[in-house]
């Protein structure tokens, strides 16, 4: 299997906290946020604890995936209390 560079990009810029402003595409931002979501709650689930980039990007996150705190905490304590 051979990643695209647009997913090389974002695997390799995951860290960087601005990285989510600097996308051509609705596509990479989309790919980045559900990257992010998707760690955050592997961190919860398997450290009981928040990753450290997440209160500088949850609000992009948010924004591109179209889900507001509320919804975001009920999928939080979805993935973290089931098995």
């Amino acid at each position: 299997m051979v990643l695209t560079q647009d997913v090389c990009q974002i695997i390799l810029q995951h860290h960087d906290r601005h990285f989510i402003s600097e996308f051509s595409s609705p596509q990479e931002q989309d790919l980045f946020a559900v990257l992010k979501l998707s760690e955050q709650l592997i961190y919860l689930k398997s450290y009981d604890c928040a990753t450290a980039d997440l209160p500088y990007v949850q609000e992009n996150v948010c924004k591109v995936l179209a889900i507001d705190d509320e919804t975001l905490q009920a999928l939080v304590s979805e993935f973290t209390e089931s098995e």
